[in-house]
């Protein structure tokens, strides 16, 4: 297959677009699901990440990257021991005698390897299921590698487009090694269960992938007996491959253990809160899946997965082993309680490869030359949809991201860190986030000297506990990626108490904001990266909004008790091309949608 030129040149012509959209602007600033800080405790800890909500296999594939980059950096100097290597976390790039190198960009270029994976075995999913054509395969991957979800998600370096480049790996080869054949081999089985267990190693229900071959052993098996056997040694080899990438589960099954009852009960007892207060089913069928894909390619997936279902010509257990995989997937997520958005990217390669079927049956059913010609001309203007798309988000992550510029505008001011208050992703650490309340005492020494000197060498402030906020802090800040959450929190004592633990520190209560009472007037500086109102924008913690942005980073709002510093942020803002804007108290976003609402 991979000795067709067609398809050399499609792969490489795909690659080369998904590495220049996926590197484009680096990664997000912050994100709490990093895998980074978590890779870096693994330096610490004997290589166990201390972190079990997740597991490993990416965190071990991110250590020997940043081990690698620690050694470079040494021999120049840079990092001349591991605790200031660490410590460059989190300002995010390093200045070296060859220019400055963003501490994120090993993890980004191991995350857009995934996404390559992901978008190479759709191409070559499509072709097998099209009968080898190269067209609709490289349609298919055209679709994926342009679409909002997957160049977004390439730079979140979490596990979600691994979990997903993984999931489509394994069906394909489940794919390709039945097609021709009545059953699998041994070594195919060897092969399944290996990619199973990787898949389950990225993110714990990549096990459903092993759905797919147990389907297909089930199919066409004849002999009970073989089909025992044949169970067995996939369900043994996917084990093995998910033990020996997470052995530190097994050492220390007690903290496993609690951390996955954490996950579990959060996914299907208290989950998340919707803005539309739907289910997670129709929320990811009306939300989540269209603005991952689209609208347009949504309903030619479902088109195209109609004839694929009903098509006479294709085996039963083809069309299982397509599948099987994303039905279960989708409907173990409808029965949780998880509606982010980025939950769903394991099953956009599936129906983006329903969209190569659907192009590949109107190619070879039109007859007429001038209807063929319409067809191709349609094709080209919805590639050229998906084209303005990927240019909008190229240009938009041209932009620094907006938390860069109001951290280096605040330093510029000169403004005391004493009179600073948040819980804000704008200044959030993700290493001191593990510490915060002194609640991981596995954590080692050197690990809390390393967090100390993090915290007292920049603008981070850790907030304090009380309710007279406003009379002891100038400056109060709030931001989209925290507060848009927390203002979906149910009043649910359970549900908060769960949420607060999965922030891993204990936000405050929405009384500690009260701004009526106070006899305080405070002056606003609105940061709106939209085109049009706030209230406009779809919530989603991470991130539906890239059609309606003009620049990178959340909605912002800080409040002053000094108009002259609110009035001197807003002029180095707009001067930083932010779109800043004053605002009085009442006209605040957040003061009406966290006080007034919730007195």
């Amino acid at each position: 297959m991979l000795k067709d030129k067609k398809i050399i040149f499609s792969l490489t012509a795909l690659g080369f677009l998904i590495l220049i959209l996926g590197l484009h602007g680096g990664s997000e600033y912050y994100f709490r699901d990093f895998c980074v800080h978590k890779t870096l405790n693994m330096f610490y800890n004997f290589g166990s990440p201390e972190f079990f909500k997740k597991p490993s296999f990416i965190s071990d594939i991110l250590a020997v990257v940043y081990g690698f980059f620690y050694f470079f950096l040494k021999i120049f100097n840079v990092a001349p021991n591991f605790d200031e290597f660490a410590r460059l976390f989190t300002t995010n790039y390093i200045e070296t005698p060859i220019g400055n190198i963003s501490f994120m960009l090993p993890a980004l270029i191991v995350n857009n390897v995934f996404a390559l994976i992901g978008v190479f075995f759709t191409f070559l999913t499509t072709y097998i299921l099209t009968d080898k054509k190269v067209l609709p395969s490289f349609i298919s991957g055209f679709i994926l590698s342009t679409t909002y979800g997957w160049m977004n998600f390439s730079h979140h370096l979490a596990v979600d487009l691994p979990l997903s480049a993984m999931c489509i790996m394994t069906v394909f080869f489940a794919l390709y090694f039945i097609q021709n054949k009545t059953s699998y081999t041994y070594k195919n089985i060897i092969v399944l269960g290996v990619l199973s267990g990787l898949c389950a190693s990225t993110k714990y229900n990549g096990a459903l992938v092993l759905i797919t071959p147990l389907l297909v052993i089930l199919l066409t098996e004849k002999s009970k007996k073989q089909f025992l056997y044949k169970s067995f040694a996939l369900i043994l080899c996917s084990l093995f491959a998910f033990f020996i990438t997470n052995i530190h589960i097994l050492i220390k099954f007690k903290h496993f253990f609690s951390d996955f009852l954490f996950e579990y009960n959060h996914a299907f007892i208290y989950g998340h809160q919707s803005a539309d207060d739907s289910t997670p089913f129709l929320y990811h069928l009306f939300h989540s899946i269209p603005n991952l894909v689209g609208i347009t390619t949504f309903i030619l997936s479902i088109i195209g997965g109609s004839l694929f279902l009903f098509a006479k010509n294709i085996p039963t257990k083809i069309k299982c082993t397509l599948i099987i995989f994303p039905l279960s997937f989708y409907l173990m997520m409808s029965f949780s309680k998880l509606i982010f958005l980025r939950y769903m990217l394991p099953i956009i390669p599936y129906l983006i490869i329903f969209v190569g079927f659907l192009i590949n049956y109107i190619l070879k059913s039109v007859k007429s030359k001038i209807f063929y010609s319409v067809c191709i001309t349609l094709m080209a203007v919805f590639l050229c949809f998906n084209g303005v798309n990927a240019l909008h988000f190229y240009k938009i992550m041209n932009y620094k991201d907006s938390r860069v510029e109001i951290k280096n505008i605040f330093k510029t001011l000169n403004y005391g860190n004493s009179n600073l208050i948040f819980y804000s992703d704008i200044f959030s650490n993700p290493y001191y986030e593990e510490d915060f309340l002194n609640q991981f005492p596995y954590l080692k020494e050197d690990i809390k000297k390393f967090l100390y000197y993090a915290n007292n060498h920049s603008i981070e402030i850790v907030p304090k506990k009380h309710k007279d906020i406003l009379k002891e802090y100038d400056v109060l800040f709030f931001d989209s990626n925290t507060y848009d959450r927390s203002m979906q929190v149910r009043k649910d004592s359970r549900y908060e108490k769960l949420e607060n633990q999965y922030f891993m520190y204990r936000p405050f209560r929405y009384d500690n904001f009260m701004m009526d009472g106070t006899g305080v007037q405070l002056y606003v500086a609105q940061i709106n990266p939209y085109s049009v109102d706030k209230d406009k924008v779809p919530f989603d913690f991470l991130r539906s909004d890239f059609k309606y942005r003009k620049f990178r980073g959340p909605f912002v709002e800080i409040y002053f008790k000094d108009e002259k510093l609110r009035d001197d942020f807003v002029k180095k803002c707009n001067e930083s091309a932010l779109e800043c804007k004053s605002l009085n108290m009442e006209d605040g976003y957040y003061y009406n949608n966290i006080v007034y609402n919730l007195q």
